[in-house]
């Protein structure tokens, strides 16, 4: 009886099962047939909406152009959150977009952008960025597009900030570092056949910092950039794209916003929308003339000076006293400017991190545009023009400390007279060698003192935090490794400084 009782049992069981099994499948089927039918739908929603476009004028508005990206760009981005550390625990590598890494650490609530922005914390905060790569084993390289570089020509401090960190990770970072003029270059595509690419690493929100940062412009030939690129990487390239925003490290995973690529959306049309946009964008995005001869005189003139922040320091200072439309009194400007890069070269980092003032006057502010206009000329001269120079990058990654200019502005403007301003002898002495530099550049005089600028108008900092310290509670939190090979090496000693609250004792003595 206990035997019958038992298969009872078991024949009850294997019923039960085969019952919920087969709830189960009725179950599932129409819940595949609902998650099939709302993929079909929303691809003849995006096919719609393509078919609207193929209806469209050529020479249709940037506008209307712009919007219909907006959609297309709304439906193919499906993000889910996983772990992104098996997509290159196999060796392969990924590429990280280095526009919008810009953009993503000058939107970062920890940076200011102030007085012209500070370099060196922009530096840091990269380096912080990709060591959560670094740490994990990835393997990644960084590109840039040109395409950006020509559309943000009206920003010149932007573009020295995009010079500055092509730089320091090509020169002082060990990874390898392309250039193209767009996503949709041929260049590019080649380099993706030849190698195992798992994603590109960019910023779905790199337009929200940008907004930010010039909030009165025009931002329609930027939104289109980006969205186009957006859709060219999913839909042409094939290439999934995980967003830099969130990116959370774990004891045993890394995980992040990935949204895979869209192969199945390939109609005519969408290439030829594709074309429209990429026709209109580098109408509008044309390379300007620019004339770099005199600079290449000059860069011929310093041969025997290495140091890259020295060169771009004394050749900028001359081509602005040349320049009859430079704000005025110019030598004033750039006595100004040669005693900031004389402290810059001989104050402390540790000395640095003080808050200054905030200066809103519309001469500074042209005084800036032009500066870094001549910086970034001098710069993009050196890296891409005279490649067999043994320049010296060490100093490139804190080109720029506005709030330490601005506080040297206040300074030396503050007093009427030169026995005043003191500089102290070593400050002095690197300010006469500066001097003495651009004088034999422009062969023309220019006096030590006075530095008599009018009408500016300085306003005294919100907060008295240090804005340019490295030690903050995020990267505080960060888990140091063991082994100091998996933290993005740098060869940058200023950076080395700036950034060691976040590298292990062995790396400490290393670099």
């Amino acid at each position: 009886m206990a035997s019958s009782y038992t298969e009872s049992e078991d024949s009850k069981e294997s019923e039960t099962d085969s019952e919920v099994e087969d709830g189960t499948h009725i179950l599932l089927e129409p819940q595949k047939h609902d998650i099939l039918k709302k993929e079909l739908e929303e691809e003849d929603k995006v096919l719609d909406m393509l078919n609207e476009m193929g209806n469209m004028k050529e020479n249709e508005t940037l506008e209307m152009l712009l919007a219909y990206l907006e959609r297309v760009t709304d439906k193919i981005l499906q993000f889910s959150f996983q772990d992104i550390t098996s997509m290159f625990s196999n060796g392969a590598i990924f590429l990280v977009d280095g526009d919008s890494l810009l953009l993503n650490l000058m939107g970062n609530a920890n940076y200011d952008p102030d007085n012209g922005g500070q370099f060196l914390h922009l530096t840091y905060l990269c380096e912080r960025q990709l060591q959560l790569f670094a740490r994990k084993g990835g393997k990644f390289e960084i590109i840039f597009c040109n395409i950006w570089n020509r559309a943000w020509s009206s920003k010149p401090t932007l573009l020295l900030a995009r010079s500055a960190l092509i730089s320091h990770l090509r020169f002082n970072i060990l990874c390898k570092v392309h250039e193209f003029d767009s996503m949709w270059d041929v260049n590019l595509r080649t380099i993706l056949e030849k190698c195992n690419c798992a994603f590109i690493l960019t910023d779905f929100q790199m337009l929200d910092s940008y907004f930010k940062l010039f909030p009165h412009d025009d931002h329609t030939i930027q939104e289109m950039i980006f969205h186009v690129s957006i859709c060219y990487s999913l839909l042409s390239l094939y290439l999934g794209c995980v967003d830099m925003n969130e990116v959370e490290l774990t004891v045993s995973t890394l995980n992040g916003f990935y949204c895979p690529p869209a192969g199945k959306l390939q109609p005519l049309i969408f290439r030829q929308l594709l074309k429209n946009s990429i026709t209109r964008i580098e109408e509008n995005c044309r390379p300007s003339p620019v004339s770099t001869n005199t600079v290449a005189t000059l860069l011929r003139a310093l041969e025997g000076e290495m140091d890259v922040r020295r060169v771009i320091t004394v050749i900028a200072a001359a081509q602005f006293l040349e320049d009859c439309d430079a704000p005025q009194p110019c030598k004033d400007w750039i006595r100004a400017f040669l005693i900031y890069s004389s402290v810059l070269e001989v104050l402390p980092l540790n000395f640095r991190g003080r808050s200054s003032f905030v200066v809103h006057t519309s001469v500074f502010t042209e005084f800036l545009k032009k500066l870094h206009k001549y910086m970034n000329c001098v710069l993009h001269r050196i890296l891409h023009d005279i490649p067999n120079v043994n320049y010296n990058f060490n100093t490139v990654a804190d080109l720029w400390h506005g709030n330490l200019f601005v506080l040297v502005l206040n300074y030396v403007t503050a007093h009427s007279s030169c026995e005043e301003i003191l500089l102290g002898d070593h400050i002095l002495t690197a300010y006469d060698h500066l001097l003495l530099e651009v004088i034999r550049h422009t062969e023309k005089p220019l006096t030590r003192f006075p530095v008599k600028i009018q009408n500016i108008v300085f306003s005294a900092k919100a907060s008295e935090g240090e804005e340019n310290t490295s030690v903050e509670r995020p990267a505080c939190s960060l888990p140091l490794p063991h082994n100091h090979h998996e933290v993005v090496p740098t060869g940058c000693l200023l950076a080395f400084q700036f950034c060691e609250d976040v590298l292990p004792d062995a790396m400490r003595y290393n670099c």
